[in-house]
C-alpha cells in the first residue's frame, strides 16, 4: 500500500513527538515561569486584598495573549538558524505535515497547556493566601464566562498573524510583525478615506439614519462583516501564506 506523500498520520505523530522532545527543556522552563507568575500574582492579590473578581480576568487574559503571541512567533525556531533549518527540513515528512504539526502544537497545544498551568498556579497561590494572609482568592474560571468564543477566536487570529510573522522575520519577529500590521492598517485607512472621498465628493441627500430599519440592518451588516473578516478571513489567509512560505523555504 503506497504511503500518502501529502499527509500521513504516523509521520504527523512522529513530527509532533520530535518537536516536543527537541524543545522539551525550553517548554519545561517556560511552564515553570508561567506557574511562578500565577503563584506570585495570586499571592500578591491576596496580600494587597484586591477584589479577585475584577483583577483576575485581566491578569489571566494579559498573560494568555502575551505568552500566546510569543509562542506563535517562535513556532518555527529552526528557520532562524541555517544548520538547524537544513537538519529540520531533512526530517521525514511533507511540508504540510511539518506546518500543520507546529500549527496545532503552538495553538491547541498551547491553549490546553496554558489552562492546566493556570489552574495549578492559581490553586497553589490560593493555598499560600489561606496559610500566610488568611485571605481566600476566588479563582477565575475562563470556561464559565460568556467571552469564551470571543477569547478563542481572538487567540486564533492573533496566533495566525504572529505565526506568519515568525516565518518571515528571523530577528525580532514580534516587534516587526506589530509594525507591519500597523503599516497595513494605516495604508487601509488612507485608501478607504481616499476612495470614500472620491465616491462621495458630491453631497447626497439620502441619509440612512432617517430609515430605522435600514439603519439597523446596515449596522448589523457592518458588524458581521468585520467579525467575519477578523475571525475567519484573516486566520485562513495567514495559514495559507504561512504554508507557502514554508514550502518556499523547503525548496530553497
Amino acid at each position: 500500500m503506497r504511503t500518502n506523500e501529502f499527509f500521513c498520520l504516523s509521520r504527523f505523530y512522529y513530527l509532533c513527538r520530535q518537536s516536543i522532545g527537541k524543545e522539551r527543556n525550553d517548554i519545561t522552563f517556560l511552564c515553570l515561569k508561567i506557574i511562578a507568575i500565577f503563584i506570585l500574582g495570586t499571592a500578591l492579590l491576596g496580600f494587597i486584598g484586591l477584589p479577585s473578581i475584577t483583577i483576575a480576568p485581566l491578569f489571566y487574559y494579559l498573560i494568555l495573549y502575551f505568552v500566546g503571541i510569543r509562542w506563535a512567533a517562535n513556532a518555527f525556531p529552526e528557520l532562524r538558524n541555517k544548520e538547524k533549518c537544513c537538519s529540520w527540513l531533512m526530517v521525514p515528512g511533507s511540508a504540510f505535515e511539518k506546518y500543520i504539526s507546529r500549527l496545532i502544537l503552538s495553538s491547541i497545544g498551547f491553549a490546553v497547556l496554558f489552562s492546566v498551568l493556570y489552574f495549578i498556579g492559581v490553586n497553589i497561590g490560593n493555598i499560600i493566601n489561606l496559610i500566610v494572609f488568611n485571605n481566600h482568592f476566588i479563582p477565575f474560571v475562563p470556561f464559565e464566562t460568556v467571552d469564551v468564543p470571543f477569547t478563542i477566536a481572538s487567540l486564533v487570529t492573533l496566533h495566525s498573524i504572529f505565526c506568519v510573522g515568525g516565518l518571515y522575520f528571523k530577528r525580532y519577529p514580534i516587534v516587526k510583525t506589530v509594525l507591519f500590521v500597523l503599516l497595513i492598517i494605516i495604508l487601509l485607512m488612507v485608501s478607504i478615506s481616499t476612495i470614500g472621498g472620491l465616491l462621495f465628493s458630491y453631497r447626497v441627500s439620502f441619509n440612512v439614519q432617517n430609515f430605522p430599519i435600514l439603519s439597523r440592518y446596515w449596522t448589523m451588516s457592518v458588524s458581521w462583516f468585520f467579525k467575519l473578516f477578523f475571525y475567519c478571513i484573516i486566520p485562513v489567509f495567514c495559514w495559507v501564506i504561512g504554508y507557502f512560505r514554508l514550502k518556499k523555504v523547503e525548496v530553497c
